[in-house]
């Protein structure tokens, strides 16, 4: 599993806006994953490690502190998701509250003044003294991300502010098979959404979660019962051809039964 990168944050967050103007509907909370249900769409983040759109929906475990104190918040329309100073913290600008997620080191979940691990965020990556043009394979490295060496180093500048606004401008999202990036590289085609393929890459595979062990119980009930019903139908399908099969001689016992049956009287 691999982490998330400055610079694919500055593109995933165009995905994300995909959900501006939304109502939030509910949240759940699944092995370490948490899902914001909105009016149409749903994101599913992992504090510390990744956020995107929802592709995979995960079965809902029992909610811990931060989901019980979402749930007291729905109904509330979203007015803007958006990076604090363009690094790997993403804030959502609800009506009357904040929610903000750190997408780096252990991660934090802020919800008003509920925190998971510390009660602010630090972030100023793009602040221009921070950073030094001597070297540009380190200046890429620490500034975007270090597979991003070879792509960028004939396109930066060294004036960090400049640099960002040049690469927003050029981001897109491309898949291999095995990994992604959001800037073009030799052997990656370019594809409709970041999203799909973070989920692929962070895919997980519950095998504990006693819902899916009862829905997965019930899925082999069913199944047994629906061979149990082809059976009758064979069966039963198997004595109307034996009827059809023997019709007159069971016309003439039947006959014959009733004709006794009227003698008798």
């Amino acid at each position: 599993m691999r982490q998330i990168y400055r610079i694919e944050f500055l593109y995933l967050i165009t995905e994300l806006k995909k959900v501006e103007g939304q109502i939030f509907d509910n949240a759940y909370f699944s092995n370490g994953i948490y899902r914001l249900k909105f009016k149409t769409d749903s994101i599913n983040f992992e504090p510390g490690k990744r956020i995107n759109l929802a592709r995979i929906i995960y079965p809902a475990g029992n909610p811990d502190k931060i989901v019980q104190k979402l749930k007291t918040l729905t109904g509330s329309r979203l007015l803007k998701v958006d990076l604090i100073d363009m690094d790997r913290v993403v804030k959502f600008e609800f009506e009357d509250w904040n929610l903000i997620i750190e997408l780096y080191g252990k991660g934090n979940i802020i919800v008003g003044d509920m925190y998971t691990n510390y009660p602010s965020y630090k972030t100023i990556p793009y602040k221009k003294e921070l950073w030094n043009y001597d070297n540009i394979e380190k200046y890429i490295s620490l500034a975007f991300g270090k597979p991003y060496v070879d792509s960028l180093k004939n396109i930066v500048t060294g004036d960090i502010e400049k640099d960002v606004e040049t690469i927003k401008k050029l981001l897109k999202p491309y898949w291999n098979g095995n990994d992604f990036r959001v800037i073009y590289s030799e052997g990656y085609q370019e594809v409709d959404e970041l999203s799909y393929y973070i989920e692929k890459i962070f895919e997980l595979k519950i095998t504990t979660s006693s819902r899916l062990k009862a829905l997965l119980k019930s899925k082999q009930e069913i199944l047994d019962n629906i061979e149990k019903i082809k059976a009758e139908i064979e069966e039963n399908k198997k004595k109307g051809e034996l009827i059809l099969q023997n019709y007159d001689i069971i016309e003439q016992e039947i006959k014959k039964h009733d004709k006794n049956f009227y003698l008798d009287l």
